[in-house]
C-alpha cells in the first residue's frame, strides 16, 4: 500500500484538539491552585497568637468597661503577612491561622488591612462597652476584614 493513500491528519485538525486539551489542563491547574490557596476558616480558639516580634503598637491598657477585640486570619490562604491598622495606626502583622486580641475603648473605630502589594481594605465599626467583637481577615478573592460571628475565644 502506498502511505499517501491513507487519510492523514493535518496540523489544523490537531490544533482544535490540543486547544481543548490545553484548556482542560489549565482549568484543572486553576482549580488545584485555588483549592490550595482557598479560605480555610479557623475559630479564634484554634488560632495562634501573633508573636511579639510582629506586634507594633497593640493597645494593652484595660480601663473598666472596655470592649474586647479578636481578629483572626483564615488558616490557609496567602503566604504573606497582612498589616493590621486601627484608626490609622499600625497594630501588627498577622499571618495565616493567627489571632490578634486586645482591649479597646468603646465607640467608633476604623480597622484597615494592607497587603505587601499595597491593597487596602477598611471596616468602620462601633464598639460597645464590655462587648467582645470578632473580626475575620480573608485574602481571597481580595483582601478584606469583616465582622465575624465567632461566639467564644
Amino acid at each position: 500500500r502506498d502511505l499517501h493513500s491513507f487519510p492523514t491528519r493535518r496540523s489544523s485538525d490537531l490544533e482544535g484538539n490540543e486547544t481543548m486539551h490545553d484548556r482542560f489542563i489549565i482549568f484543572l491547574l486553576s482549580i488545584s491552585l485555588l483549592s490550595g490557596c482557598g479560605s480555610n476558616l479557623i475559630k479564634a480558639s484554634e488560632a495562634k497568637d501573633v508573636p511579639p516580634d510582629r506586634l507594633i503598637a497593640v493597645p494593652t491598657k484595660s480601663p473598666e468597661r472596655n470592649a474586647n477585640i479578636v481578629i483572626v486570619r483564615d488558616k490557609v490562604e496567602g503566604w504573606y503577612e497582612i498589616l493590621v491598622k486601627l484608626d490609622g495606626k499600625e497594630l501588627a502583622k498577622i499571618n495565616r491561622g493567627e489571632r490578634l486580641q486586645f482591649p479597646l475603648e468603646p465607640g467608633p473605630h476604623i480597622f484597615a488591612i494592607s497587603t505587601w502589594s499595597g491593597t487596602t481594605n477598611e471596616l468602620e465599626t462601633t464598639l460597645k462597652p464590655s462587648e467582645t467583637s470578632y473580626y475575620r481577615i480573608s485574602v481571597l478573592p481580595s483582601p478584606s476584614i469583616q465582622r465575624s460571628s465567632e461566639v467564644a475565644p
